[in-house]
């Protein structure tokens, strides 16, 4: 990177201390009212730009270093997760009531620089693509410390970092108005959403009698297989190829194709049409698509194979996308470190159906609900896209000189 004139290239290190969280175990923890219980924050306390002060877990004052306790204007931010869009996330420390942090998470301090601007600096696009690339693992995705205080950092003078930030405060600070008004609009629509469902598969709306289930008599359960090298015979041949990424939020799922030198997809499972498609593994646990087309999954995803004889997949679909079975897919998984939800725990759930032409019934009255919510929540998501667009734009320019030059537009 070109650096304006009177600019400096330094690290992390150079400007800031790097301090890791606390360990401790579950038998560690207290509840809010024991003495000397200190409230931590974890990853999902971690909101974009901001820190969520509820559910946090409390450990004793014993347990925890001075320099530990969070400071204002300290950068609170998640260095180990399962996801990789976790790792390296990241918020501003505006007020402080004793908190401390948890040891999958770091804090950078600010000593020889604009807090804010260091702030700003550690959300750009170019940090979070490093820290990820960086942080990537087999299991478990992890920043060091030295990952962290190498990160180089666009130094100019101090009054220009006040102005930087000052620009960049007003216009980050109108676009993310703008975004809480979507967030809230989204909540409202999926809390509809779910109200529809729980009227459904609560059975309040059926004209006959359901049966019960185990899961695994739904239909044929195939879990995804880790890629491996590919066969050189295959190069150049494309698969529809499914990630968790790929996986609607509730909805058909959109196949994208993929190289077999890609994926090696002579070593994965194949998966025969109709299906649904659970995200069985890391903070998108639950998620659920369905399809008409042959796939093939990596091992995150269990696919469903469903006995189309007795059940209507896109009605499936939508009955483990229900807020009650939601909450027990998660209640039954289980890690020290990323939630997994495996095939054997999922197979023994216990779920009611009614018969086939009832589920062909009630799903048309769930399409006709809801059809407009997912419209909006599509066209809420094209928003949210295009103003992360803006934002790294708005960020771009700040780092590298031009908006303290020029007038930007939101």
């Amino acid at each position: 990177m070109t650096l304006p004139s009177g600019w400096s290239e330094q690290t992390i290190a150079d400007v800031a201390e790097i301090i890791r969280g606390v360990t401790y175990s579950k038998a560690d923890t207290l509840t809010e009212k024991d003495k000397d219980a200190v409230p931590l924050l974890r990853a999902t306390n971690l909101e974009p730009g901001q820190i969520d002060y509820d559910n946090m877990v409390y450990i004793p004052k014993s347990g925890v270093k001075s320099r530990q306790f969070l400071q204002i204007d300290d950068i609170f931010l998640a260095a180990s997760s399962g996801s990789i869009s976790v790792v390296g996330k990241s918020a501003q420390v505006k007020e402080v009531h004793g908190e401390t942090f948890g040891a999958f998470c770091a804090v950078i301090r600010p000593l020889k620089i604009s807090p804010k601007y260091l702030g700003l600096w550690v959300q750009t696009p170019f940090v979070r693509d490093l820290w990820s690339s960086a942080a990537k693992g087999t299991n478990i995705n992890n920043l060091k410390p030295s990952d962290l205080s190498q990160t180089k950092i666009p130094v100019p003078p101090l009054p220009e970092q006040e102005k930087i930030v000052e620009i960049l405060e007003d216009h980050l600070y109108r676009l993310d108005a703008a975004l809480a008004d979507v967030k809230q609009a989204k909540l409202k629509v999926v809390s509809f959403r779910n109200s529809v469902l729980h009227e459904v598969f609560s059975g309040f709306l059926s004209i006959e009698k359901w049966e019960e289930f185990e899961v695994k008599n739904l239909g044929k359960w195939v879990t995804g297989s880790t890629p491996k090298s590919s066969n050189p015979a295959n190069q150049g041949k494309k698969v529809p190829f499914l990630t968790p990424g790929d996986v609607s939020a509730y909805g058909k799922i959109e196949l994208i194709e993929r190289s077999i030198s890609e994926i090696g997809a002579d070593s994965v499972r194949r998966v025969t049409p109709p299906s649904v498609n659970l995200v069985c593994i890391g903070a998108t646990l639950g998620k659920v698509g369905w399809t008409d087309k042959e796939i093939t999954s990596n091992q995150q995803i269990n696919s469903l194979v469903v006995d189309i004889v007795r059940h209507n997949p896109e009605f499936i679909m939508w009955l483990f996308s229900n807020y009650e079975m939601q909450r027990i897919l998660w209640g039954a998984s289980s890690s020290t470190t990323v939630p997994i939800l495996n095939k054997g725990k999922l197979e023994k759930l216990k779920v009611s159906l009614p018969s086939l032409a009832e589920q062909t019934r009630l799903l048309v009255i769930i399409q006709e609900q809801i059809s407009g919510s997912e419209r909006f929540l599509k066209t809420a998501e094209v928003v949210e896209v295009e103003s992360s667009a803006l934002r790294r734009s708005l960020l771009q320019a700040a780092f590298t000189g031009q908006l303290t030059k020029e007038e930007v537009n939101v």
